[in-house]
């Protein structure tokens, strides 16, 4: 027998059955039925005007996981449609209410409970007019001041005096505290005498007249009384102060009737108005609000009327020109006053613009003295400064300025008057006129190149592009320069700088203290160094040294370290010649451990093959690797000797000429005169005009002369590149001396001696050389003598 569904009466036939297309085709739009009205149902806006009432829901039907973003709103609601026991804890959020769908008449009493409201679920943008009541502190419980982001939320609150920052003026943070009962207040103990200052209201009280006070020692009282405080009727704000607080052990405030109190301010400042309550700890003992409250009509945002009365009251406080008041900004009518808070009136405005640099043009001839310039809005009074462009130039003996008829005045130059002031044509010169008479201030030039010397400080620079600074500095030839204190570059291009140091030889560099660069392109630093030609000289107190000859020259001294201590005590530390020969008063140290010398293999190490480590033996002036039967053993392959000996690391070592023990042959040869050209662009004002045509100076950088030079070999050919033997693998560093690591086929051990086996590897052996240590396997230190 046939049986059916419990929800939608579908037919299910039972084994045996026959099957009728009839009951397959019910079933099938019984199904169809009800998914279509679910997938309405589903969709936003699916949900027709009025289809959702009390009696189409069941008890918890609706909740978050229901409803899609902003799917219900008004015309979704039947009136009265959502109950309490409709809406399940947290159903409805935020993102599911689109703004003003729940209204008052949307809802039957006791609909909306706290529990059923997410954190500032309800904000004020999704209520209606008139729906949350005027005062919230008498708002349901569902409604209160945490369940609300009032105001559109946004607000700071500045630790320690619980006031808004950025908000409407009136507007509080409410911490609350329930009285009767006492609330702590920690502060490290006042060094010094400390005030006390609150600001309070009672929010609501079971006594006409509501106390509090603070408990300090055990004591109540105030500034000029004692006991408690009385707040004001109404709600009413009240503030506060005890001073002269030092010496306590405990502190407290104290609600002496119950009720509730807001505290919208609480400081304890020590002598150096710091303050230094606790706050951390006294808001732990209430309750805090984030809120933004009138606090004159109790209302979440204030009333146009009511800014635009504080519009009216700021336009009336708008200070005048004979204001004090205390905060506004006064006006000045006098550019002599030293005050830093004043503003200046625009009449003084206009006196300050007259008073400013101006500019003009005189086109009085070069030879006339009495030059006259018309400049707009010029007034002639102490302290005015003008620019003058002279078309003309100036070539004229006692000459006056006259702007815009204002007076002939002298033209005062280094102090007095200009005898003959010369400004070239279309320069431009700045005067400032001191009550009497126009002080020149400098020349400004139309084209930098026209400087052929300039001195800044005191000092003289007298040739051609010789440049001067500082104090008493002589740069006296052509191209110099001199800086700093007493200095002196007297050489053509040469460059002092530091104190009293010179530089009197061509090209040559002076700089530190007391330093002389006498010879061409030399260069001393440091302290009294002296420094001849083609020499670098640093440190103190360096002896003399040997001029190399000319730039030709193969002898003198290159390289020089001083370390003396005084004039009569001359010492150098280092020194390094021409010929390549290195010069210590004191021990070389290196982290080397042996004494080598470059050889070169027999067989040419063609492959490049490591042979470090190997002893060796030598086959006439070559090497190769030693064996038990040799009978003389060189050393072994150094990896890291101390001083490395014929290494011919800079030159093919047979590029000069040597008589039999190596010594560099030297011949006489003829230098011809070395010359630099230098080109001058040419000279053009600020108009663009040629003064001086673009030229070319030839400068003597050495003159012509015969020198002792070293011999070149005929067989060196200068364009061959030359690779040093370190980087060539027929050579190799041969330890002679020393320590050394060498290979060893693991016999040799620490206290014995080693000798070379078969291919140059080291083996135990009664005599040889040394074991200082094994390494490891197959290596050992050993001394070589």
């Amino acid at each position: 027998m046939a049986e059916y569904t419990p929800n939608y009466n579908l037919k299910k036939p039972a084994l045996g059955d026959f099957i009728y297309i009839t009951d397959l085709n019910q079933n099938a739009d019984t199904i169809d039925a009800v998914l279509a009205e679910k997938a309405d149902a589903d969709q936003i806006g699916k949900i027709f005007d009025g289809t959702v009432t009390t009696e189409k829901l069941d008890n918890g039907a609706v909740t978050g996981a229901k409803l899609d973003s902003q799917s219900v709103t008004t015309e979704k609601l039947a009136d009265n449609s959502v109950s309490s026991d409709k809406i399940q804890a947290l159903a409805i959020g935020p993102l599911q209410l689109a703004p003003s769908a729940v209204v008052g008449s949307k809802l039957m009493d006791g609909a909306v409970t706290a529990e059923k409201l997410a954190d500032r679920a309800v904000t004020a943008a999704k209520l209606a007019d008139g729906l949350l009541p005027e005062n919230p502190a008498t708002a349901p419980a569902a409604l209160t001041q945490d369940r609300l982001l009032l105001g559109g939320g946004g607000m700071t609150v500045k630790a320690g005096d619980y006031t808004v920052e950025e908000a409407t003026e009136g507007a509080f943070v409410r911490f609350t505290v329930t009285g009767p009962s006492g609330v702590t207040l920690t502060a490290p103990a006042p060094s010094s005498s400390c005030t006390l200052s609150l600001k309070a209201r009672c929010v609501s009280s079971e006594a006409s007249d509501p106390q509090f006070g603070p408990m300090i020692n055990g004591s109540y009282y105030w500034d000029g009384s004692s006991g408690y405080l009385s707040l004001p009727p109404g709600g009413g704000w009240a503030s506060a102060k005890l001073s002269g607080i030092t010496n306590t052990s405990s502190m407290a405030l104290f609600f002496y009737n119950a009720g509730t109190y807001d505290i919208q301010e609480i400081k304890l400042t020590d002598g150096s108005g710091n303050d230094i309550l606790d706050h951390a700890a006294f808001q732990a003992q209430g309750t805090y609000h984030d809120g933004r409250l009138d606090t004159s009509e109790n209302r979440l945002i204030p009333t146009l009327e009511r800014v635009e009365g504080l519009l009216d009251t700021v336009k009336n406080k708008l200070p005048t020109a004979s204001t004090s008041q205390a905060g506004l900004v006064q006006l000045s009518n006098t550019l002599t006053s030293s005050s830093t808070t004043q503003a200046l009136t625009a009449a003084q405005g206009k006196a300050l613009r007259d008073s400013m640099p101006k500019y003009g043009t005189c086109s009085t001839a070069a030879g006339t003295a009495a030059k006259t310039v018309s400049i707009d809005s010029f007034q002639l009074t102490a302290n005015a400064m003008v620019a003058v462009k002279f078309t003309s130039g100036s070539t004229a003996a006692s000459p006056t300025l006259n702007i815009n008829g204002t007076g002939a005045k002298y033209i005062y130059q280094n102090g007095d008057i200009a005898r003959n002031l010369t400004i070239n044509a279309k320069q431009t010169v700045l005067f400032i006129y001191d009550g009497s008479c126009y002080r020149m201030i400098d020349v400004l030039l139309p084209n930098p190149t026209k400087v052929s010397s300039l001195v800044i400080g005191s000092g003289t620079a007298s040739e051609t592009g010789s440049f001067a600074q500082g104090f008493s500095c002589e740069a006296s030839t052509s191209y110099s320069h001199a800086e700093g204190m007493g200095a002196i570059a007297s050489g053509n291009s040469s460059h002092a700088e530091g104190g009293n140091t010179i530089a009197s030889g061509l090209f040559s560099h002076a700089e530190g203290s007391n330093t002389t660069a006498s010879g061409s392109y030399s260069h001393a630093s440091g302290y009294y160094t002296t420094a001849p030609a083609y020499s670098f000289v640093l440190g103190k107190y360096n002896k003399t040294l040997t001029a190399a000859s000319s730039e030709t020259s193969s002898t003198g001294d290159a390289f020089v370290v001083g370390n003396g201590t005084s004039n009569s005590n001359l010492k150098n530390a280092f020194r390094v010649s021409y010929s390549g020969d290195v010069y210590t008063t004191k021990t070389y140290t290196s982290s080397g451990a042996d004494y080598a010398e470059y050889f070169e293999w027999v067989d040419g190490n063609p492959d490049g093959e490591d042979r470090t480590g190997l002893f060796v033996t030598l086959d006439g002036e070559n090497i190769r690797l030693a064996t038990a039967a040799d009978t003389y053993i060189l050393g072994a392959v150094s990896a890291a000797p101390s001083v490395v000996g014929d290494a011919a690391s800079e030159d093919w070592h047979g590029r000069y000429l040597t008589d039999v023990y190596g010594r560099v042959i030297k011949e006489q040869k003829h230098f011809d005169a070395v010359t630099e050209t230098v080109h001058h662009k040419a000279e053009k004002d600020t108009d663009g005009n040629i003064l001086k045509e673009a030229w070319d100076e030839t400068i003597e950088i050495e003159p012509a002369h015969d020198d002792m030079v070293w011999a070149v070999n005929p067989d060196y050919d200068p364009k061959r590149v030359y690779i040093p033997r370190e980087q060539r693998p027929e050579y190799a560093p041969i330890g002679i001396l020393g320590k050394l690591v060498v290979r060893d086929d693991g016999s040799c051990q620490a206290g014995g001696f080693c000798y070379p086996g078969a291919d140059g590897i080291g083996t135990a052996a009664d005599s040889g050389y040394r074991v200082m240590s094994r390494i490891d396997k197959t290596h050992v230190k050993i001394v070589l003598k």
